[in-house]
C-alpha cells in the first residue's frame, strides 16, 4: 500500500520479489478477495484494500479485529451500492437482479434512482453512484462503458388493433397510424428508419419514458416503437408486443468512472445481472422474419382502464 510495488515492497521487508509476490497472493487467499490491480508497473490498490489497510492501520496489534473486519467486508456488510439507471432496464433486468442480489448478500443494501440517460452519467461521473445503466453511447472523458446485453426494438399495440395478427410488424405498416414517440437519443434512430422508409406517421403523443408510453398505448392513443424490456414489463391488459422490422438496435452499457477499478460489490452485481440476462426470464422474447398473421388472440379481461 505504501510503496506501490511489490519489488519495492521486498525490498523494504529485507526479502525477495517473488517471496513478497507469494505472501500477497496468500493474503488474498485468506481475505477473499483481490486487493491490488496492476496498471503498468505499479500496484494500484482496490476499494477493498483501502478499507482493509484503514483497518490494519488503526488496529494492527489487534489481529482477531483484523480479521473480523475481512469477514465483513468479504460480505458486503454495510456496504451500500447506489444504482442509478433508466427506466427501460430499471424495469426489466435489474428489478429481477436486485432481490438475487440482497438474496446472496443479506449484508449489503441497495440504492435504486430511475434517472433519464444524461442525468445517470452525471450521476456517475460526480461519484453519486457506483454504477449507472443506460441504452446508448456514453461519450464522457470520466465514464467507461461496459456492453451488457443487446436488444431489438418492439412495436406496442393497443387491445383489439388491426395489426395484432401481423407476427412482425413492418415499418410500413404504421403509415398514417397514430403513434406514441419517446423522447430521447432513441427517437432520432427511430425516425431515421421510418424516415428511410418513406413512411409518415400520426404523431400524437411525445413522453420521456417507455412506461408512459406503453400506458398510453393501451388506452388506444397509439402504438409505439421501443425497447424490448420495458414493453416486456408493461406486458398485460391486452397490450400487444411484437417484433419490428427494420431493426432497431439497443445496447444496454454499464457505466462505471475511467479512472476507478470498481468495487468488487459492483463487479458481482454486474456478474449475477449478466446471469439474469442469461436466463430466458431476463432475455427478451425472439424476433421473427415472416411477416405472415397469428389467429386472434383471447380478448383480455375488462378492467376500469379499457372500459
Amino acid at each position: 500500500m505504501l510503496t506501490r510495488s511489490v519489488t519495492l515492497a521486498a525490498a523494504q521487508l529485507r526479502t525477495s520479489q517473488p517471496t513478497a509476490s507469494r505472501m500477497l497472493a496468500d493474503l488474498e487467499r485468506e481475505v477473499g478477495f483481490r486487493l491490488f490491480a496492476r496498471q503498468g508497473n505499479r500496484l494500484v490498490p482496490t476499494s477493498e484494500a483501502a478499507a482493509l489497510y484503514e483497518e490494519v492501520h488503526r488496529s494492527f496489534v489487534g489481529l482477531d479485529r483484523i480479521e473480523a473486519a475481512a469477514r465483513g467486508i468479504a460480505a458486503f456488510r454495510g456496504d451500500r451500492l447506489r444504482i442509478a439507471s433508466i427506466p427501460s432496464l430499471a424495469l426489466g433486468p435489474l428489478s429481477m437482479a436486485v432481490p438475487r442480489f440482497l438474496q446472496a448478500n443479506p449484508e449489503a443494501t441497495v440504492a435504486l434512482e430511475l434517472h433519464a440517460f444524461e442525468e445517470v452519467v452525471t450521476q456517475v461521473a460526480t461519484r453519486r453512484c457506483d454504477v449507472g445503466f443506460v441504452a446508448h453511447p456514453i461519450e464522457h472523458p470520466a465514464i467507461k462503458s461496459v456492453p451488457v446485453v443487446e436488444a431489438e426494438a418492439v412495436c406496442v399495440l393497443p387491445p383489439g388493433h388491426a395489426l395484432r395478427r401481423r407476427r412482425v410488424v413492418r415499418a410500413r405498416d404504421l403509415a398514417g397510424v397514430p403513434f406514441v414517440s419517446l423522447e430521447g437519443p432513441s427517437r432520432r434512430r427511430i425516425d431515421e428508419v421510418f424516415a428511410n422508409q418513406g413512411v409518415e406517421r400520426r404523431l400524437m403523443v411525445e413522453t420521456q419514458t417507455g412506461a408512459v408510453a406503453c400506458r398510453l398505448v393501451r388506452q388506444g392513443v397509439g402504438v409505439s416503437v421501443l425497447d424490448p424490456y420495458t414493453a416486456r414489463a408493461m406486458e398485460g391488459d391486452g397490450l400487444v408486443i411484437r417484433p419490428f422490422t427494420p431493426r432497431v438496435g439497443f445496447t444496454f452499457s454499464a457505466a462505471v468512472r475511467s479512472a476507478d477499478t470498481p468495487a468488487r460489490i459492483v463487479q458481482d452485481f454486474l456478474g449475477l445481472l449478466m446471469q439474469v440476462l442469461g436466463s430466458p426470464q431476463g432475455r427478451p422474447g425472439p424476433g421473427h422474419d415472416d411477416p405472415g398473421s397469428l389467429p386472434d388472440p383471447a380478448p383480455a379481461p375488462a378492467t376500469k382502464e379499457s372500459r
